[in-house]
Protein backbone atom coordinates (compact mmCIF):
# COMPACT_ATOMS: atom_id res chain seq x y z
CA UNK A 1 0.00 0.00 0.00
CA UNK A 2 1.38 3.50 -0.86
CA UNK A 3 0.44 6.23 1.53
CA UNK A 4 0.92 9.88 -0.45
CA UNK A 5 -1.01 11.96 2.43
CA UNK A 6 2.08 14.34 3.81
CA UNK A 7 -0.62 16.21 5.83
CA UNK A 8 -2.71 16.19 8.83
CA UNK A 9 -6.48 16.33 8.23
CA UNK A 10 -8.28 20.15 7.51
CA UNK A 11 -11.05 20.41 9.85
CA UNK A 12 -13.46 19.46 7.08
CA UNK A 13 -11.64 16.26 6.19
CA UNK A 14 -11.85 15.34 9.56
CA UNK A 15 -15.07 16.26 10.52
CA UNK A 16 -16.30 14.48 6.92
CA UNK A 17 -15.15 10.81 8.56
CA UNK A 18 -17.25 8.11 7.98
CA UNK A 19 -18.66 7.47 11.69
CA UNK A 20 -21.15 5.06 13.20
CA UNK A 21 -24.26 5.87 14.95
CA UNK A 22 -21.94 6.38 18.09
CA UNK A 23 -20.61 9.20 16.71
CA UNK A 24 -16.94 7.35 16.47
CA UNK A 25 -14.60 7.06 14.13
CA UNK A 26 -14.97 3.80 11.19
CA UNK A 27 -11.46 2.90 10.70
CA UNK A 28 -9.81 5.10 13.05
CA UNK A 29 -6.64 3.40 13.06
CA UNK A 30 -6.32 4.09 9.23
CA UNK A 31 -6.60 7.96 9.94
CA UNK A 32 -5.05 8.67 13.43
CA UNK A 33 -1.70 9.67 12.06
CA UNK A 34 -3.33 12.12 10.18
CA UNK A 35 -5.22 13.93 13.07
CA UNK A 36 -3.91 17.14 14.70
CA UNK A 37 -4.09 17.54 18.22
CA UNK A 38 -6.78 19.67 18.31
CA UNK A 39 -8.87 17.21 16.61
CA UNK A 40 -7.34 14.02 18.71
CA UNK A 41 -9.11 16.16 21.99
CA UNK A 42 -12.15 16.61 19.91
CA UNK A 43 -12.96 13.01 19.95
CA UNK A 44 -14.96 11.20 21.69
CA UNK A 45 -13.79 9.20 25.25
CA UNK A 46 -14.02 5.93 23.28
CA UNK A 47 -11.96 7.39 19.95
CA UNK A 48 -8.91 9.58 22.23
CA UNK A 49 -8.60 6.29 24.13
CA UNK A 50 -8.10 4.35 21.32
CA UNK A 51 -6.21 6.81 19.55
CA UNK A 52 -4.24 6.86 22.77
CA UNK A 53 -3.50 3.01 22.58
CA UNK A 54 -2.64 3.33 19.07
CA UNK A 55 0.22 5.68 19.68
CA UNK A 56 1.30 3.55 22.50
CA UNK A 57 1.44 0.60 20.41
CA UNK A 58 3.90 2.98 17.59
CA UNK A 59 5.81 4.20 20.77
CA UNK A 60 6.94 0.33 21.87
CA UNK A 61 7.76 -0.77 18.07
CA UNK A 62 9.85 2.08 17.27
CA UNK A 63 11.73 0.84 21.21
CA UNK A 64 11.54 -2.40 19.33
CA UNK A 65 13.14 -1.37 16.21
CA UNK A 66 15.83 1.13 17.77
CA UNK A 67 16.79 -2.09 20.55
CA UNK A 68 17.28 -4.26 17.48
CA UNK A 69 19.29 -1.80 14.75
CA UNK A 70 21.53 -1.63 18.17
CA UNK A 71 21.52 -5.19 18.68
Amino acid sequence: MTIERTKCFTNAEFNALLRNDEGEIINLSDHFVWLTAKQIDRLSGDDWMRVCELQEEIEIMKADFLAYEMA
